[in-house]
């Protein structure tokens, strides 16, 4: 189920990315063109951070929140109804907490964007129907949906705490940082929602019937 969640968010990164191609522009840009060498080292990590990446897509598209986090402040970045602005999230010091920076990198979600709920739903939904065809007991078909659900929470919790990005704050203290990411608990909570509210609804699912009666003996085996 992690692992579903995790590639259709990165498919739908890559949609996003075709039908804006404006923006990926932009981003191929600041990619490439700076000779041989800086390029392939942008590249690799590019291909290094596509777990953090579509993680950090994922949360969102389960109803959390992916901010800027300081020792004192944190701001959200994208979240449900929000995106940021990305020219002024460079220009911004987050070591700043007296400077009110939401309204600043933020700005509104355009409706279209809703569709990456889909990601969460088609996972979750995937796997519990999955799960209700291999199990044929309701009873073996709960325990096994709540221990799914139990370990998507655990591993989109500590996949946030993986995923986050924390630099050292230039103007702060030594052991002041600024992370971006999700907030670990609240993220592991609402992905603990999805496994169980989207595995049942997948589990409800009408199921593929065998087209042999399970009443029916096995045929004999073919003679040679």
């Amino acid at each position: 189920m992690f692992c579903v969640s995790l590639g259709l968010a990165l498919v739908g990164l890559l949609v996003l990315a075709a039908v804006r191609p404006a923006g990926l522009a932009a981003y191929a840009r600041v990619m490439i063109g700076h000779g041989f060498g800086t390029d392939a080292l942008l590249l690799g990590h590019q291909a290094l951070l596509l777990p953090n990446q579509a993680l950090l897509v994922l949360v969102p598209s389960m109803g959390g929140c992916v901010g800027l986090h300081g020792p004192t402040y944190s701001y959200p970045i994208v979240c449900p109804g929000h995106l940021p602005r990305l020219e002024a999230l460079m220009r911004a010091a987050p070591a700043n907490a007296s400077v009110a920076l939401p309204s600043l990198l933020s700005r509104s979600m355009p409706v279209p964007y809703a569709l990456f709920l889909l990601v969460p739903l088609a996972a979750t939904m995937l796997i519990g129907h999955a799960i209700r065809s291999e199990a044929s007991d309701p009873g073996v078909w709960i325990r096994s949906l709540i221990g799914a659900g139990v370990v998507v929470a655990i591993c989109v919790g500590i996949g946030s705490w993986f995923a986050g990005i924390t630099l050292p704050s230039a103007s702060a203290p030594r052991s002041s940082s600024v992370t971006l990411g999700a907030r670990i608990l609240p993220t592991t909570v609402i992905a603990l929602a999805w496994g169980l509210g989207g595995g049942v609804m997948g589990g409800l699912l009408p199921r593929r019937q065998d087209a042999v009666d399970p009443d029916e003996p096995p045929p004999s085996p073919t003679s040679v």
